[in-house]
C-alpha cells in the first residue's frame, strides 16, 4: 500500500501493519458546549444577567461583553436556554406569553414556558407563544432590558454566537424542521433556502431555515426503492444554477442507478426537462452510494457503490465501486484516466465527497465488518476493495499489493459506518450512522488531525452534513425505516450546527 494511513481511530493490535502505533484518541463530549456569549447584531453588545445576580426573576439586559459568566449562554437539545452552567434557565416573567413581557433567569424546570428554538437567521424563538427574544425599542445602550416581542427579522431579535471560541468548535445546535421520510441529499439555493431529498417518498422538497415551512417542489420520475439502501439519494446544484436552474440528481431506478438533471422553475421541478445523464450503474438491494459534489475545476464528482459485487471495484471498466468524475452535458471528461466516467476504483460503498482549501478531494466509505475510511482522492488511484478493507488485509495480497492507496482514517464499523462528509475552513466533519457521532478533524497538510468525536448518541443514527452558505453546517438524522423502502414511515430531525472558532 501507498500513503501509510497518517492517523487510525483503531486498535493497534487489529491493523494490518503489526508494528504500527496509531494515536489513541480520546471521546469528545463537548457538543455539550459549556456556555458562550450571544451578542445582539443590532449592538454589538452581549445578552446579560442584571448584576451578575443568580436570583430568580432577575432581568435580562445587553451590556457590553465582557467574558463573565452571567454573559455565557448554552442551547440545549431539550430547548432550554440555559445560564450559570446549567442551574438557571431563561423563560418570560410569570410565564406569560404576551409581547412586552421581560426575559428573567428561573430554576431551570424543563417546562414548556422554558423551551425556545433557534431560527437559522439568528432569531430566539420562545417555542410556547412564537414570539422572540427581542431589544426592547431597538436601542443600543448598556442596560436595556431584554423581552418576548412579535418576531420582525429586525437585528434587534437577532442574535450571533459563531465565533465565540467553543472549546469544541462547536458552539449549539438548533433543530430546523423534521420529516418522517429520510433526508439524503441536500443543498443549499443561493436565496438562503435548502432542498433535500426524501429518498423512499421519491420527491425533493425545499426548507426555509427561517420559517421552518416545507414546501415539495415535485416527485422525480422512475424512482425505485430497493427494499434497501437505494431510492432518491443525492443532490447538486450547478454552478450555473441562478440563471438555468439545473438540479442534478442520482437516484435507484427499477434496473440501475443513474444520474440525471431536471430544471427548477418557479420553485418546482420541471420534468419535461430531465436528461438522463448516466445510466446503468449497478443496482442491488445495498451499496448503491449516491453522493453527488461539484469539483472546483468544474466537473460532476459522484459516488458508487460496488452494488454486493465485490469484484466489480477493480473492474475499471464497470461504473460500480468508484467515484466517477462527468462535465456538466453528462459527458466524459477528456482528462479521465481511463477514457470513462471512473476517477478512482476499489471503493466498497462510498457515500461521502468534500473538497478542501486546496482543490483536493476526500471520500468517506463504509467498510464491511472491520473498518470504515477517510481517503483523499487521487486520479486513477486504486483503493484496495475487496483484498484490503480499511488497512486490514482480506483476500488476496491483501494490503500489500503494489499501487494500493491507504486511508488517511479508519474507524471500527461500530463507531463508524460514516455516509456524509463537509469541510468548512479545512476542518472535516463526517456524520455517522451505526456510530451515532459526528467527527470532526483539522486537515493539515495530507493528513487529519486533532480528531473529535461529537454528539455521541445525542442524536441517534446521522446520515448527511453539509455546509451552511455562511459557514455552519446542517446535519440530518436516519433514525427509522433505513433499510426499507417503505415511505413516510421515519421521524427525522434536520439540524443547523453552529461552529465556534
Amino acid at each position: 500500500m501507498t500513503g501509510l494511513a497518517t492517523l487510525a481511530l483503531f486498535p493497534a493490535g487489529c491493523i494490518d501493519d503489526p508494528g504500527a502505533d496509531p494515536e489513541v484518541l480520546d471521546t469528545d463530549e463537548a457538543a455539550a458546549v459549556t456556555g458562550a456569549p450571544l451578542t445582539s447584531v443590532a449592538s454589538g453588545k452581549c445578552l446579560d444577567v442584571k448584576g451578575r445576580s443568580t436570583t430568580t426573576g432577575t432581568g435580562l439586559q445587553i451590556y457590553t461583553c465582557n467574558g463573565q459568566d452571567n454573559q455565557s449562554f448554552n442551547f440545549t437539545s431539550a430547548g432550554e436556554l440555559q445560564v450559570y452552567g446549567g442551574t438557571r434557565c431563561v423563560e418570560p416573567a410569570n410565564g406569560a406569553t404576551t409581547a412586552g413581557t421581560k426575559a428573567v433567569i428561573a430554576n431551570c424546570s424543563g417546562q414548556a414556558r422554558q423551551k425556545w428554538t433557534r431560527s437559522s437567521a439568528g432569531a430566539i424563538v420562545h417555542q410556547q407563544s412564537g414570539l422572540c427574544l427581542d431589544v426592547e425599542g431597538q436601542r443600543t445602550t448598556n442596560g436595556t432590558a431584554v423581552q418576548i416581542w412579535t418576531c420582525n427579522n429586525q437585528t434587534n431579535q437577532r442574535w450571533s454566537s459563531t465565533g465565540s471560541g467553543c472549546s469544541s468548535g462547536v458552539c449549539e445546535v438548533v433543530q430546523v424542521a423534521t420529516d418522517t421520510d429520510l433526508p439524503w441529499g441536500l443543498v443549499s439555493l443561493p436565496d438562503g433556502t435548502v432542498l433535500y431529498s426524501r429518498r423512499d417518498a421519491d420527491d425533493i422538497v425545499q426548507l426555509n431555515p427561517s420559517t421552518g415551512a416545507k414546501t415539495s417542489i415535485g416527485t422525480v420520475p422512475n424512482v425505485a426503492g430497493t427494499d434497501g439502501e437505494g431510492g432518491l439519494m443525492g443532490l447538486a446544484i450547478a454552478p450555473t444554477f441562478e440563471t438555468d436552474g439545473w438540479l442534478y440528481i442520482m437516484h435507484t431506478s427499477p434496473t440501475d442507478n443513474r444520474i440525471v438533471r431536471i430544471k427548477v422553475v418557479g420553485n418546482q421541478l420541471d420534468t419535461s426537462t430531465e436528461q438522463v445523464l448516466i445510466s446503468g450503474i449497478p443496482r442491488n438491494k445495498y451499496h448503491n452510494g449516491g453522493r453527488l459534489r461539484w469539483g472546483p475545476d468544474g466537473k460532476l464528482y459522484a459516488t458508487t457503490g460496488d452494488a454486493q459485487n465485490a469484484n466489480l471495484a477493480q473492474d475499471t471498466s464497470s461504473l460500480a465501486g468508484k467515484v466517477l468524475r462527468l462535465e456538466p452535458d453528462g459527458t466524459v471528461p477528456s482528462d479521465n484516466p481511463f477514457g470513462n466516467y471512473v476517477w478512482s476504483y476499489g471503493h466498497r460503498n462510498p457515500q461521502g465527497l468534500a473538497f478542501d482549501s486546496m482543490g483536493r478531494l476526500w471520500e468517506q466509505e463504509f467498510g464491511n465488518t472491520v473498518m470504515d475510511e477517510t481517503n483523499l482522492i487521487q486520479k486513477g488511484g486504486n483503493y484496495g476493495w475487496p483484498n484490503c478493507e480499511g488497512t486490514v488485509s482480506q483476500g488476496g495480497s491483501g494490503c500489500s499489493t503494489a499501487g494500493y492507496i491507504a486511508p488517511k482514517l479508519t474507524y471500527p464499523t461500530s463507531e463508524g459506518s460514516c455516509s456524509g462528509i463537509a469541510i468548512v475552513d479545512d476542518v472535516f466533519y463526517a456524520a455517522c450512522q451505526r456510530g451515532t457521532r459526528m467527527y470532526r478533524a483539522v486537515i493539515s497538510g495530507s493528513s487529519l488531525t486533532g480528531v473529535q468525536q461529537l454528539f455521541v448518541g445525542t442524536y441517534g443514527r446521522l446520515r448527511t452534513v453539509e455546509p451552511t452558505l455562511d459557514g455552519n453546517l446542517w446535519l440530518t438524522t436516519t433514525n427509522t425505516g433505513g433499510t426499507d423502502s417503505v415511505p413516510n414511515n421515519s421521524n427525522e430531525r434536520i439540524f443547523r450546527v453552529i461552529l465556534g472558532d
